[in-house]
């Protein structure tokens, strides 16, 4: 290979490098922006109705992983868990990746 091709070549693997890094973090950036806008929401349920240790949930998320795990799971829900109380508030387990 001469120079020119070298070149050519380094420039498209750094492209997609850099596409496929901006791509990853903006899928982390919604990732966190589901998470901090479903919690409060969430929590606030957890408080209206009767939870008791034992019970399980099923939650959505607006976030693009959510949306991924319902697709591949073809699931309406994308994560699950199990509530436990070990003091006066409610704590709770997760699982991601439900499966049908």
């Amino acid at each position: 290979m001469n120079k020119k091709t070298i070149k050519v070549i380094s420039i498209l693997v750094l492209t997609a490098l850099l596409i496929y890094g901006g791509n990853w973090l903006f899928g982390i950036y919604q990732f966190g922006r589901g998470v901090q806008e479903d919690t409060p929401k969430f929590i606030e349920s957890l408080l209206e109705n009767n939870i008791q240790n034992g019970d399980i949930i099923f939650q959505i998320s607006k976030s693009s992983q959510s949306k991924a795990i319902q697709l591949a799971t073809n699931s309406k829900y994308s994560h699950m868990g199990i509530i436990y109380k070990l003091t006066e508030n409610c704590s709770f387990t997760k699982q991601s990746n439900l499966l049908n």
